[in-house]
C-alpha cells in the first residue's frame, strides 16, 4: 500500500529506445527527482491540479499513470480521464505508445494477488468491477469532460492539444485534480492553454528538467561567452529559470547526453528549446 514501495518491487516500464534487446524493465525510481514526483502526484490526485512541464523522457506520463493504477488497486470507487493530443495516442490494442495499454500493460506485470478481479478492457475503458474503479479515455474535444465527475483528469502533451485553452477551462468543475503534462510549445498559438497554465504563479507545478535525470547529467559543463567549457558538478537550474516566461535568463548548463540529443535535432533552436530547455 505504500507508492513507492509498490513502483520499486511491482512495477514495470517500457524502454524500448534505450534497451532494445529487452525493454521491459523493473521500474527502479531514481532517488531525488522521481520520488519527490510520485509522493507529489499521489498527495494531488483528490486535492488540487497539477502542472507537469518536463523535458523529453522524463518519464513523467508513466508515473502519473503509474499512481493511478495504484489508486485503481487499493482504493475503491475511483474514476480516471485520460486524454492526449490527439485521439490515437489514448488507446490502440497493442500500441504501448498509447496511455490505455500501458495502463493494461503494466496490470498484467503484476502479481495475480494484486490485480483486481475481473479487470476487463473495452475501447477506451479499462474497469474494475470489484471495487468499481475505472480509467476512462476520450478524444480531445472542446466538451471534455463535460457532465461528469472525476477522481481526476490526466491530460497528457497539452502543449499539442488543439483548444487546448478551452479544454483546461471546461474541465476546471470536473475534478479537483488535472494532471497537465507536457513539453512546452509556445506562449502563443497551440501551446498557449498550457504556458498560460503552469506559468501561473497561484498554480502549483512540478518542473521536470533532463538536469535532475542522473543518465542524462554526467559530464554537465557551461560555456562562458569566449567559449571557455566550465564543468560543472553540481547545478541547481532552478536559480536560473524564469517560470513566469518559462525560459532560462542566466546559465544555460549542457552535458554529454544534451550534445547528443541537439545533434538529433539537428542543432534547430526551437526544438531544443521545446523538448530539452522547458522553454
Amino acid at each position: 500500500r505504500d507508492l513507492l514501495f509498490f513502483i520499486n518491487v511491482f512495477g514495470w516500464t517500457m524502454a524500448t529506445k534505450d534497451y532494445p534487446e529487452n525493454p521491459a524493465r523493473p521500474f527502479i525510481t531514481y532517488e531525488d527527482f522521481q520520488d519527490e514526483a510520485f509522493l507529489e502526484i499521489a498527495a494531488a490526485i483528490g486535492d488540487h491540479d497539477l502542472g507537469l512541464p518536463k523535458s523529453r523522457d522524463m518519464g513523467a506520463s508513466w508515473m502519473c499513470l503509474c499512481v493511478m493504477v495504484w489508486m485503481f488497486i487499493f482504493r475503491r470507487d475511483q474514476s480516471f480521464l485520460l486524454a492526449s493530443w490527439r485521439e490515437e495516442a489514448v488507446d490502440i490494442n497493442g500500441d504501448m505508445d498509447t496511455l490505455m495499454e500501458k495502463i493494461w500493460w503494466f496490470l498484467n506485470q503484476l502479481p495475480i494477488f494484486l490485480i483486481p478481479k475481473k479487470v476487463k478492457r473495452t475501447s477506451m475503458l479499462i474497469r474494475s468491477p470489484e471495487n468499481n474503479c475505472v480509467f476512462t479515455g476520450t478524444a480531445t474535444t472542446d466538451s471534455i469532460g463535460v457532465g461528469g465527475r472525476r477522481t481526476a483528469i490526466f491530460l497528457d502533451e497539452v502543449g499539442r492539444m488543439k483548444n487546448s485553452d478551452t479544454i483546461i477551462a471546461d474541465t476546471r468543475d470536473v475534478t479537483n485534480t488535472r494532471l497537465v503534462n507536457s513539453t512546452p510549445n509556445g506562449r502563443t498559438g497551440v501551446g498557449k492553454g498550457f504556458f498560460d497554465f503552469v506559468s501561473n504563479d497561484e498554480q502549483r507545478s512540478i518542473f521536470m528538467h533532463w538536469s535532475d535525470h542522473p543518465l542524462k547529467n554526467k559530464g554537465m559543463y557551461y560555456l562562458e561567452e569566449d567559449g571557455t567549457r566550465v564543468n560543472v558538478e553540481k547545478w541547481n537550474w532552478r536559480e536560473h529559470y524564469d517560470r513566469k516566461r518559462l525560459t532560462f535568463t542566466g546559465i544555460k548548463i549542457r552535458s554529454e547526453w544534451y550534445d547528443a540529443q541537439c545533434k538529433k535535432d539537428k542543432n534547430n533552436p526551437r526544438k531544443i528549446a521545446e523538448n530539452l530547455d522547458l522553454d
